[in-house]
């Protein structure tokens, strides 16, 4: 009977130390597929503030083109049929520079859009000039969108330049994930369905 009780107690310790691998193992992998679980809804929120990104800055510059051109094409002053369209052009352009400070901070784009606004507001200024000649304000103005146009593509460009890295898209799948795709052992259930199947 000793003999038996002692075989009992090894298997017993050896049956103890299967467990205490597996709960380990089971705890590893749980922390595994959680990990990546995490990293793949920060991407997914980084994607997803990444669209938003893109829609601002695409409004944006749609908003811009359009006074832009209504202005570049008024040299003899805003015409009292598009005034209505001017309008509603700038109050759009407006809305859009407050989407545009709120997807990418107010800092990342206030210089550039201040400088441009500010050369927007002369290009009003000079073509709602009254007390000059037809002749004089079309050379003023004429003067000034040759002057003013590579500007404001310069600051357009320099404002693209600093804001691109915050558009980027970031992969969702990483290498700590594989694993888990391939088919290994998930402790919280089959996860290909978030990552795809491979």
């Amino acid at each position: 009977m000793p003999d038996n009780l002692h075989v009992d107690e090894e298997d017993f310790n050896q049956n103890q130390r299967i467990l205490a691998e597996k709960t380990y193992d089971l705890a590893e992998n749980t922390l595994l597929a959680v990990r990546s679980l995490q990293e793949f809804a920060s991407k997914q929120f980084q994607n997803n503030l990444a669209q938003i990104r893109w829609k601002a800055w695409n409004d944006y510059q749609e908003h811009l083109d359009s006074v832009t051109n209504l202005l570049s094409n008024s040299p003899d002053g805003i015409p009292e049929r598009e005034q209505p369209r001017l309008a509603k052009d700038v109050v759009s352009l407006g809305r859009a520079i407050v989407q545009l400070r709120r997807a990418f901070g107010h800092e990342a784009v206030e210089e550039e859009v201040g400088e441009i606004g500010a050369l927007l507001g002369k290009m009003f200024e000079i073509a709602d000039q009254k007390n000059l000649s037809k002749h004089d304000r079309r050379k003023e103005f004429k003067f000034f969108a040759e002057e003013t146009a590579p500007e404001i593509r310069n600051l357009m460009d320099k404002l693209e330049e600093k804001i691109s890295p915050m558009m980027e898209l970031k992969t969702v799948l990483e290498e700590s994930a594989v694993p888990l795709v391939q088919g290994q052992y998930s402790p919280v259930g089959p996860l290909k369905h978030l990552f795809g199947d491979h």
